[in-house]
This record gives structure tokens, sequence and C-alpha cells, in this order.
């Protein structure tokens, strides 16, 4: 779950429906906890949420075990609009098992148990910029030995 600055909650998870409302792994809430109807996810996501970040301009990060948002191919990282639509990421990991997102102003943070992103080694943690490309500015290797699971 994450807070976005108006107060709204966005969830994630293993779902096919929250509040009523056909959301397949990812909703959005008002601060009442009503569904928010301006968020429109399509049909969401093929796999389980683990975790979501808000870039200051309010659009989303999602990390999971996932292949596709809205039908588009999206392993293991999406950026979402607001609104729910799918915005892309050039840089994806080999597989989709990405257990953390975090940002840090527009710099997304990744990790999870991949061996490349974006067909570049990285050792299960990884820096995207501001329009999903690999991050020249994050050192990468030589990462961890395994998965990283999650982070505070």
């Amino acid at each position: 779950m994450a807070q976005q600055a108006d107060g709204k909650l966005v969830l994630g998870g293993k779902f096919t429906a929250s509040h009523g409302l056909a959301r397949r792994n990812i909703a959005r809430v008002d601060i009442a906890g009503k569904p928010d109807p301006t968020f429109n996810p399509g049909t969401g996501f093929d796999g389980a949420v683990r975790s979501l970040a808000i870039r200051p301009d309010g659009m989303i990060w999602a990390g999971g075990n996932f292949t596709k948002y809205n039908n588009n191919d999206s392993m293991g990282v999406a950026l979402i609009r607001a609104d729910g639509t799918y915005v892309g990421v050039t840089a994806l990991p080999e597989t989709s098992a990405v257990n953390w997102v975090g940002v840090s102003g527009f710099t997304l943070y990744v990790a999870g148990s991949f061996g490349k992103i974006g067909g570049i080694p990285c050792g299960n943690i990884a820096a995207l910029d501001l329009n999903g490309n690999l991050s020249s500015t994050f050192v990468i290797l030589p990462g961890t030995n395994a998965s990283i699971n999650t982070s505070n």
C-alpha cells in the first residue's frame, strides 16, 4: 500500500476485486476508504503486486511477480499514471521477481531476485531514472549473491 499526496491509498496484492469492483491486484481508495472511480487499471496485473511507491508527480511505481499490466509487457516493474493508465518502463528485469520498489525524487530503486535488468548484470538491485531507463550513476555490481526481499 502507498499513500498519494492527496491522501488516496493505492492498494497492491493478489486479489481480483476491491470494494465490489473488479480490480486485479491493484486498486485505489479515497481517504474515507471508498473506491476511487477516477482510477481505472483496466485488466490490472497478471500477478501479485508486492511493493508500491509514489513519485513526486503522483505517478505510481509497482513491483512484483507479474509480466503484464493492462495487457502491456511489464516484467516485474511498471510505471502507472495517477488515473491508472500505463506509462511503460524501458529497463525491465529478466524475471518477474521484484520484491521491493522505492522512490527518491524521480529515481526508482528496485530489489528482488534478478540477475539482469535491461539486459545488464545487476546483482538483484538497480536504479531507474525518470523515464524507466537504467541509471548510469548507481553502482549495481557486484550486488548480492541471493534475493533481496524487503527494505524499510
